[in-house]
This record gives C-alpha cells, sequence and structure tokens, in this order.
C-alpha cells in the first residue's frame, strides 16, 4: 500500500470518528459518555505534543552545531555551552512527555469510569434499558475503545499529527532528503500492511481451531469418561488432538509470516537510513550540505517515521478501537437514558390483577385471570407444574399493564442469583451506606442468622466460600434476606418452601405472619402442603386459568372435594 493509501486511510478513519463525535455533540444521551473534562485534557495533550516535537529537534541541532561550529572552531566554550542547553532542553522534553502520558493514561480511565457509570444508570422508569445487549460485550468494546487513547496508540496518535514539522524540517536542509523521507516512510507502512493483510488469515485459522479443539475439550470433560464408551472417549481425544495439530500449524505459519515481515521490515529501515546518510554525503560533496546536515537528517527520518510506524504496526487494534467506539456510540444512542418520570414510589401493599392472560394458557378464548389481594393479606398460588405460577409472580414482578401492585415489589426465584461479595453484601444489594442493623434483621427474618454466627468473619465472610459449605436451602434463605432488607411493601416467591428443612419452613411461614401483621403483602407459589397454613387467600391455576380464588378454607374444599369427572391435567400436585 502507498503511502497516500495508508494516508488516506487515517483521514477518512478520522473523519468518521470526527463525524462520530459531531453526531454525539447533537445528542445528550450520548453525551454521557463523554468524561468530564475531556477537552481540556485533549487540548493539553496536544499542547504537549507540539512543544515534545519541536523539542525533540534539539538533538539534530545538536549535532548540526557539533559539526558546523565545535569541530570547526575547535572551541570547549561553546562544545559545553551547547551541551547544557542541549541537555536542558532534553530533560525539559522528557517532563512533557511524562505529563503527556500521565494526561493519556487519565483519560482513558476518565472514559472507562464514565462508561462504567452510563452502564450501570438505570432508573427506576427505565427497567429495560440495554435488555437486549450484551453487557459483557459492551465492557469488552470498551476495553476496546479505551486502547485509542491509551499508550502507544494515543501518544503515537497525538505524534503523528506533528510528525509533518520533522519533514519540513528535512526540506530545509534539501528538497531531496524529503522526498527520500516520504519513501521510507510510504515503504515502512506498506510492508506492514501487507505483513498483516497475509498473516490475517493463519491468524483467524489458528483462532478458529483454538476455540474449537477448547469447546471440544470441554464437552469432553462435562461428558465424563465413565459415561463414554472406551472407544468413544479414545476416539473424541484423537479428534481433538487434529484439531490442536491444526491450530499449531496454522499459528506457526503465522509466526513465520510475522518474522519474515518484521526481517524485512528492519533491513529496509536499515536500508532507509544508509540511503539518506549516503545521499546527504553526495549532497556534502556537491557542497550543497554540511556534515552537521547530513547527521541530522538521519535523526529527523527516524522521529517522522516513529509515530507511523507504531500507528501501522498497531493498524488492526486501532481498526478495531474504532469499530467499538462506534459501536458503543449507537447502543447508547439506540437505548437513551430517560429521566426517572415517578414522582413518589407508591406504597400501597394493594395487588390487583385484571384481564390478565398468561402464556401458557391452551385456548386463546378462556376468561382471563382477575383478582386482587388487599394490604395485609398472604396469597398462595397453587397448581400443577406448568399452570402458569411462575409467569404469574413475574407479570407481578414486571408491573404489566393488566398487573397491578407498588413500585416497590421485591422477587425471589426458585433459583435466585448469589453475586460474588460478602454475606452483608449480597443482603444489602450492595448498598454503599448499608445498616448493620437492618442487615442482622433481615438475616433473623430469613432463617439466617444462626448459620452467619457459626462462620469466623460472620456477614463479612466471603459468600461463595460460605455457601459452598451450607446446604442448598440456603440460597434461597440468603435471596429472600436480601428482598426483605427495605421491607417492600409487595414480596413474590417462587415455591419458597421446596426443598427446606423444618426450621427453613418454619422462618418463612413466620415471615409471612409478620409481614401480614405490618399491612404488607405476600404472593408464594406452593407444592406443599405445609406451606398453606400461613395464607389467607388460595389461588388455584390450571394451563392460565383460575380454578378457584378466595379464602383458603373455601378453596382448599373445593380441590378436596370428591371430582369424578376431573380430568388428570386439573389434578393438583402439592407433592414436595
Amino acid at each position: 500500500m502507498s503511502h497516500n493509501g495508508f494516508l488516506g486511510q487515517t483521514l477518512s478513519s478520522n473523519g468518521r470518528i470526527w463525524g462520530w463525535v459531531k453526531d454525539m455533540s447533537k445528542s445528550h444521551q450520548t453525551l454521557d459518555l463523554v468524561p468530564k473534562g475531556a477537552v481540556s485534557m485533549i487540548i493539553g495533550i496536544g499542547i504537549f505534543s507540539f512543544f515534545g516535537n519541536l523539542l525533540l529537534l534539539s538533538g539534530p541541532l545538536y549535532m548540526l552545531q557539533i559539526y558546523d561550529r565545535v569541530l570547526a572552531t575547535r572551541s570547549v566554550e561553546t562544545l559545553l555551552g551547547l551541551s547544557v542547553i542541549t541537555a536542558f532542553l532534553l530533560l525539559t522534553w522528557g517532563v512533557l512527555d511524562f505529563s503527556r502520558g500521565r494526561v493519556l493514561a487519565r483519560l482513558g480511565s476518565e472514559f472507562r469510569s464514565r462508561f462504567d457509570h452510563c452502564l450501570g444508570l438505570v432508573p427506576q422508569s427505565q427497567r429495560d434499558r440495554f435488555r437486549d445487549v450484551s453487557r459483557t460485550r459492551m465492557i469488552a468494546w470498551a476495553d476496546s475503545a479505551e486502547r485509542l487513547v491509551s499508550p502507544p496508540i494515543g501518544a503515537a496518535l497525538a505524534d503523528a499529527i506533528w510528525a509533518p514539522i520533522f519533514l519540513v524540517g528535512l526540506a530545509f536542509f534539501h528538497p531531496l532528503m524529503c522526498l527520500l523521507a516520504c519513501v521510507a516512510i510510504a515503504g515502512t507502512v506498506g510492508i506492514q500492511t501487507i505483513g498483516h493483510w497475509i498473516g490475517r488469515a493463519r491468524v483467524e485459522e489458528a483462532r478458529g481451531h483454538g476455540f474449537k479443539s477448547g469447546q471440544i475439550a470441554s464437552q469432553i470433560d462435562a461428558a465424563g469418561a465413565t459415561s463414554l464408551r472406551t472407544d468413544h472417549h479414545r476416539n473424541l481425544w484423537r479428534h481433538w488432538f487434529d484439531i490442536r495439530v491444526h491450530a499449531v500449524r496454522a499459528e506457526a505459519k503465522g509466526t513465520d509470516i510475522q518474522g519474515a515481515v518484521m526481517a524485512v521490515l528492519r533491513t529496509w529501515k536499515l536500508c532507509a537510513q544508509s540511503a539518506m546518510l549516503g545521499l546527504g554525503a553526495y549532497l556534502v560533496l556537491q557542497a550543497a550540505l554540511s556534515p552537521g546536515a547530513m547527521v541530522a537528517a538521519t535523526i529527523l527520518l527516524a522521529r517522522a517515521s516513529t509515530p507511523l510506524d507504531v500507528l501501522s504496526a498497531q493498524w488492526p487494534v486501532v481498526v478495531d478501537a474504532v469499530r467499538s467506539l462506534r459501536a458503543l456510540v449507537t447502543i447508547f444512542a439506540q437505548h437513551p437514558l430517560k429521566p426517572d418520570t415517578i414522582p413518589v414510589k407508591d406504597q400501597s401493599a394493594r395487588v390487583l390483577v385484571s384481564s390478565l392472560r398468561l402464556s401458557v394458557a391452551s385456548d386463546s378464548n378462556s376468561p382471563p385471570l382477575n383478582f386482587e389481594v388487599q394490604p395485609g393479606e398472604t396469597l398462595g398460588v397453587i397448581g400443577a407444574f406448568g399452570s402458569g405460577k411462575t409467569e404469574l409472580l413475574r407479570a407481578l414482578q414486571g408491573l404489566t399493564g393488566a398487573a397491578r401492585a407498588c413500585q416497590n415489589t421485591m422477587f425471589v426465584s426458585a433459583e435466585p442469583q448469589i453475586f460474588t461479595g460478602s454475606i452483608a453484601q449480597n443482603i444489602s444489594g450492595f448498598r454503599t451506606e448499608a445498616k448493620a442493623a437492618q442487615i442482622l434483621n433481615a438475616a433473623k427474618a430469613a432463617g439466617l442468622a444462626d448459620d452467619v454466627a457459626k462462620l469466623d468473619e460472620g456477614f463479612n465472610s466471603d459468600v461463595d466460600a460460605a455457601l459452598s459449605a451450607w446446604s442448598k436451602d440456603m440460597r434461597y434463605r440468603l435471596a429472600l434476606a436480601h428482598a426483605i432488607y427495605d421491607s417492600p411493601p409487595v414480596l413474590l416467591l417462587d415455591d419458597p418452601f421446596n426443598g427446606q428443612p423444618p426450621e427453613g419452613v418454619h422462618a418463612i411461614a413466620a415471615l409471612c405472619e409478620a409481614r401480614s401483621k405490618a399491612g404488607k403483602t405476600t404472593i408464594f407459589t406452593a407444592r406443599h402442603p405445609t406451606a398453606l397454613g400461613s395464607v389467607h387467600k388460595l389461588l388455584w391455576l390450571d394451563k392460565g386459568q383460575n380454578l378457584g380464588f378466595g379464602p383458603r378454607d373455601s378453596v382448599l374444599a373445593r380441590f378436596l372435594a370428591p371430582r369424578a369427572s376431573q380430568e388428570p391435567a386439573t389434578q393438583l400436585d402439592l407433592a414436595s
């Protein structure tokens, strides 16, 4: 690729980035990604780069003065004065370069902090922000985009803008030297580009084979040697070995290509430096150049080509970073941050379900669900497997149009997710200002406090280590403690009694009674007969239809009454 072609791609990419920046400036939603003080930091980087590149001219100028003044006059005083001035200028350049690096690193960290803040910023009225987007992928995009402002790419981009200064210096010496420098830089960029283009296929091939081999190895380990026949197990590992051989060979070919490109590149650079020195010697013989300028020209060539060498070597990383930045801007534009329009959270414990249809309903013409739960009541939802019990709770959690409850509703899944951290952090929801008394009360209400007290570090114990030592039912009670930390008006529990020991059943039943006395509503699904002792009302579901709703005893009487014509599909499964 020619030098002009590379510069054209670079300018085109910069133009696209600038276009995205202008689009961001027109939209206040995507401006959230821009860290505060970014403009001043970019201006500071530009100032440091400008003066830093000017100060780098002190080396060639020092070399020029040595040949033209010191050696010609044999003056030690002149040599000493030039050396002191040059040392001061180079020391100043070192301070500026260090300061620029710190600003670049600060800009990158500020961008990541701002991105992390925007990623976690979801108001109460916009719970579904980034719902269909992988957070892991967005974090990977942010890691890639951060490299644009981090060394060495960020420093190379800042220096590339001022690289023409060195080319202008060569043009002052002689136009032929500037022309030779342009040819040398174009050749370096072209060799790097061709090397990336040739080696890209091998890299992708090695990466694909490596991923496939790792996937097969994981599948073999997951299957287990005991569940496979001996010959099948052996053949699978032979298949894995064949794929690994292809991956190693592709990687070796890619390494060979990279080594050949680096050898050609080093040879080209040495030839370019020698050609610059030879051209300078010829011009000296023609009395068109001084000996000092001849040596200084080689230094200017190295300084002019350094940032472009870095960018061409890191070009795949630059392209990936630009794509990641564009993806982030697009995602944030498609999922703008909307202000929270809910003035005051509804703290009423009343639950109203009107004309709600569940997806499990077999008949579209079947009557919808309609029922109401008053504050202080406990509702048990019963029914066979697949009757829609969990879907009903999720409808109440999501506050759909047919389900009306307060905003402060907590839902505990049958298989709750516990996050890495301490027990106290999981109970408080990782609040920065968690109250110890509130954590303790929630743990006591969930029947968890005695088990936590037996741990060496108590509530500060690592939750993963604690759960590995506890029984499986403790995971649910830990999630329950988190759900009741703020004492929500409405609590939704999916199959809370399943798998619980007697003490766990007693703790959850006592919690329902305590919430009822406090005027709060609890709704849970149940498959165990002992769970029905603490409820006021029952809802009997079958395939999304209401087979009975009302006081507990009346619904149970209907269920327990002989029903000779009852179909098997409507039988209630209360077995644990």
